[in-house]
């Protein structure tokens, strides 16, 4: 009998793509839309948030991806990414890496490379009267806090400017960008900006949780009452 003994490399290939949840996410993807690779990447960000398994990870490649139809009527300004419990999104990437690490997020300069941006601009382009009340969502309850992480995204064009909430919360009036509610956030290398709030929290509003910011930017959002 012949034994054989396999490069260590192979080894470690093989164990590295099964040794974790990873969900991919490619807008110019051409493969089967499975998201078990970049080959094969799931083309809608929102469908791979949607039915992928809570505590996963989701790589998504550079491009622009919005929570709901452009150019469509009626619209609906309730669209938004809404992360499930344990949910981690990474961006920038190129659409060949193996690890997150390989990812290259910015230049000498601090310029984002390879834009993942996460827009709230639905409905008709350039036109903010009709976009999303809140770009991301995230929301556990009292009893199931979330964790979720948010990394080398750009996250831009939320607005939270209805007036008269018919849940009664105002819930829709603040947290343009990031809207999160009994959740423990981690948001790194990320760059939010241009949300609009009519109360609080043009960027992010957090209520009931904790949040670890780590090198990441708030440029040009606001809010009417504060913590633009």
């Amino acid at each position: 009998m012949k034994y054989y003994l396999l490069p260590l490399w192979i080894l470690l290939g093989a164990f590295h793509s099964f040794s974790q949840d990873v969900i991919f996410v490619n807008d110019d993807a051409i493969g089967n839309g499975s998201g078990t690779s970049w080959e094969n990447a799931n083309r809608s960000l929102l469908n791979a948030i949607s039915t992928t398994q809570p505590n996963s990870e989701i790589w998504i490649a550079e491009g622009t991806y919005y929570p709901g139809c452009r150019n469509c009527s009626p619209v609906n300004r309730n669209s938004t990414f809404r992360l499930r419990d344990g949910i981690r999104l990474y961006g920038g990437f190129q659409g060949w890496e193996n690890d997150k690490n390989e990812r290259v997020l910015v230049d000498s300069t601090g310029l984002y490379l390879y834009q993942t941006i996460l827009s709230g601009d639905i409905g008709l382009p350039r036109d903010t009267s009709d976009n999303s009340y809140h770009v991301v969502r995230i929301q556990g309850t009292s009893s199931n806090t979330f964790d979720a992480t948010l990394d080398g995204l750009i996250i831009e064009s939320g607005r939270a400017t209805l007036v008269n909430d018919p849940l009664g919360d105002n819930a829709s009036a603040i947290g343009a960008g990031i809207f999160s509610i009994w959740t423990n956030l981690t948001l790194s290398h990320c760059h939010i900006r241009d949300n609009l709030a009519l109360k609080e929290g043009g960027g992010l509003t957090l209520f009931k949780g904790e949040v670890c910011i780590n090198n990441s930017i708030f440029e040009d959002n606001f809010a009417d009452a504060g913590g633009g």
